[in-house]
């Protein structure tokens, strides 16, 4: 009605009081309770939008209104809002599409979460500006296109719900030169109701192309894909398509292309349906290719021009006869080819000299293969023989498997023994175990006990049967923690031709953890030891020489140990990260000063700790935790650590100056607190008044401390409100 009027005094007198203070403010007459607010605000635009020209109020707030957070049913009034950067219509759920934004030029920013009823975006695609677009939870959706948004930087696709609503069957982003951010996988933690599991359980299509800082590509779950399209992404290091559950639709054969990727490493296509590697093989970057239960694949024609790849997963590939195409891939170390059910002739890897590793288990129609046919009767590879024969479950010929008679006897006479010892999973019994197998000194042994333990598709260290607790088992933390300790002592004690004929390379470990008690951490449910973290919490481990095997170690978890020097650490240059917190006789952390490289370093509770000298050329630290070192007197030498925004000293009761601080001016949070029973020897604080930064500080029941900090002159400082308010809740 209003519309036909069309007289600007009706709309000056309906528009009187309306304010745009960084936010659109209604008066009266579009203010209501609360269920009716969003049908008034959309009412409000809409008067804004079609008011007549010579309605001052109107022009004017289109002009100013940068900003929108409201919740609409149709957007066609927002093309009159051309100064509009930033838009926000999440809950919108009656909003179909998205006619009108396309006019919107200047638009940066578009939240469209949590739209049910959306089915178009066509339109977002005229928005030439646009930086950042969410469209989680719009489960109506069923195709996507964003081509040449030359500023969009992120995308968010996530979906939060637990149910089977996701109905999006075709993503194409194409010459999206600033997209970094991908999100598809959403933000759902819950993976026992499976609320990722439906994330994309329609997608059928996803085109990448010309995306230029993107870096990496997650597309698992999404089941029904039949055109996979990922070209010219100059940035990409790792495609991974990887369904924790098979579909048991049977869609049809992916089109798949993916090429121009010159940086990828990593390239992950498990339960995939495609028949050839043909439209792959341009990745010539690539070094780890997993293609597990790709049950269509017939032919490896083109991997040889992969000129770096070193591990190869080709198991559960049903459709596979034999393996050609592999003949020149010359740096392969690594093939797997597990319940290639029917695969029969592998005499392709006949001349890959650097081979050590090859697992054909459960192809039970596989030719024989003698080494002098197979392997050209090679001296230099006769461990890799043997593996291929106990791969294939037959025994090696004696000329094979040489063995020490006095050892042969010992080992056939307490196998039996040693494996009964492990499979205990008492620690104090796989000790005993692995003892016995170190006291006959036979490669062979230690080999054996070693088969099955790899290195997994995520980098983890992965237990081999012999020490992987049953699944079945109500105590299997506590039991997989024991046997961890084992096995961890085991390749600590082992040959390096046995580690090598057992296809580990333990120089590829960054990070390895064998995990705690279950009682002392929160426990996530895999497999084995997880390569990114080395935790030998609890363990009984008191010389740390044996870690040389894995030099490229970024993470290490020592918590607990009895350790009284760490001087074993010394050339594990790579480490990012250390925790060593709980030990309880660690006296000096000398060994750490060639570690340049820590960031993040835990000593909390290490009682006996008397210096921190170690620490003087550590100038990479950016969090340190020194709390409840009750002995520690002098933290002098961290006045070099320039870096630390975070440190805690909490219940340092010896602690009798924090004058090393002075010159840590990125310092944003510390921790000085001590419990209430006790008391601390600190007395002055003054020279925490230059680290202008520090917007977090805990003096809680530090009585001792004078003058008080209070009386610090902080009027100029910015982000201070809060510290001073915490320094006089300290007081």
């Amino acid at each position: 009605m209003l519309r036909s009027l069309n007289d600007a005094d009706i709309y000056n007198y309906f528009l009187e009081g309306v304010q745009y203070t960084g936010r659109l403010v209604p008066n009266p007459t579009f203010t209501g309770t609360g269920p009716a607010q969003p049908y008034l605000n959309s009412a409000l635009i809409g008067v804004i939008a079609y008011a007549p020209e010579d309605c001052e109020i109107a022009v004017n707030l289109k002009k100013s209104i940068n900003y929108l957070d409201i919740v609409l049913s149709f957007t066609e009034p927002l093309a009159e809002f051309e100064n509009l950067e930033e838009l926000y219509l999440t809950g919108s759920e009656e909003l179909e599409n998205l006619v009108g934004l396309a006019s919107l030029k200047k638009l940066k920013h578009i939240n469209l979460k949590d739209c049910k009823s959306l089915r178009k975006a066509d339109e977002i695609q005229g928005c030439k500006s646009l930086e950042t677009l969410s469209i989680a939870d719009c489960i109506g959706l069923t195709s996507l296109k964003l081509n040449e948004l030359t500023q969009l930087n992120s995308v968010d696709l996530s979906q939060t719900i637990d149910k089977p609503q996701w109905y999006l069957q075709v993503l194409e982003l194409k010459h999206l030169p600033s997209l970094k951010e991908l999100s598809l996988l959403g933000q759902s933690a819950n993976y026992n109701y499976a609320g990722v599991y439906y994330q994309f359980i329609e997608l059928e299509e996803l085109v990448l192309d010309s995306l230029e800082v993107l870096e990496s590509v997650d597309i698992s779950w999404a089941y029904p894909l039949t055109k996979l399209f990922i070209s010219n992404c100059p940035s990409v290091h790792s495609l991974k398509r990887e369904d924790l559950y098979l579909s048991d639709r049977n869609h049809e054969t992916v089109d798949l292309r993916i090429k121009n990727l010159p940086k990828i490493n990593y390239l992950c296509l498990n339960n995939l349906k495609f028949t050839s590697t043909k439209n792959i093989c341009d990745l010539k970057t690539l070094e780890k290719l997993d293609m597990e239960n790709c049950t269509e694949l017939k032919d490896l024609k083109g991997i040889g021009r992969m000129t770096l790849l070193k591990n190869l997963n080709l198991s559960g590939c049903t459709s596979l006869l034999n393996l050609t195409g592999l003949e020149k891939s010359k740096s392969l170390n690594i093939i797997t080819a597990k319940k290639c059910s029917n695969l029969t002739d592998p005499s392709a890897i006949r001349g890959l000299n650097n081979l050590v590793s090859v697992d054909f288990n459960g192809c039970k129609k596989l030719l024989p293969m003698p080494q002098t046919k197979l392997l050209g009767g090679r001296p230099d590879i006769e461990d890799y023989q043997i593996k291929l024969f106990v791969s294939l479950g037959e025994k090696p010929p004696r000329e094979l498997n040489p063995i020490d008679p006095a050892k042969q006897k010992m080992l056939n006479e307490n196998f039996s023994k040693m494996k009964k010892l492990i499979r205990s999973y008492r620690l104090e019994l796989i000790n005993q175990g692995v003892e016995l197998m170190i006291t006959i000194n036979s490669p062979q042994i230690f080999e054996k006990f070693l088969f099955g333990t790899q290195i997994g598709n995520d980098g983890s260290l992965c237990a081999g049967p012999l020490f992987s607790a049953p699944k079945s088992s109500t105590e299997r933390e506590y039991q997989q923690n024991n046997l961890n300790v084992g096995l961890l002592k085991l390749i600590q004690e082992a040959p390096e031709i046995s580690i090598k004929n057992a296809g580990l390379n333990l120089a590829d470990c960054s990070h390895l953890s064998l995990s705690k008690n279950a009682n002392d951490w929160e426990y996530d449910d895999w497999d084995g030891i997880s390569i990114g973290v080395y935790d030998i919490a609890y363990s009984t481990f008191q010389n740390l020489d044996f870690l040389d095997k894995f030099p490229n170690l970024t993470s290490l978890n020592l918590s607990g140990e009895a350790l009284q020097n760490v001087d074993g650490l010394a050339k594990l240059t790579k480490l990012t990260s250390l925790d060593l917190r709980d030990c309880y006789s660690l006296q000096n952390i000398d060994g750490l000063a060639n570690l340049t490289k820590l960031t993040n370093l835990e000593l909390n509770d290490c009682k006996t700790l008397q210096n921190v000298d170690g620490l003087a050329n550590l100038t990479n630290l950016a969090k340190l935790n020194l709390s409840n070192c009750e002995v520690l007197k002098n933290i002098d030498s961290l006045d070099n650590c320039t870096n630390l925004t975070r440190l805690e000293l909490r219940c340092c009761y010896a602690l009798k100056n924090v004058d090393g601080l002075a010159s840590l001016t990125n310092l944003t949070s510390l921790d000085l607190s001590i419990h209430y029973e006790y008391s601390s020897l600190l007395e002055n604080v003054d020279s925490l008044a230059n680290l202008t930064n520090l917007n977090s500080l805990d003096l809680t029941d530090c009585k001792s401390i004078k003058p008080k900090p209070s009386q610090w002159n902080m009027s100029t400082r910015k982000k201070v409100a809060s510290y001073q308010e915490r320094i006089k809740k300290a007081m």
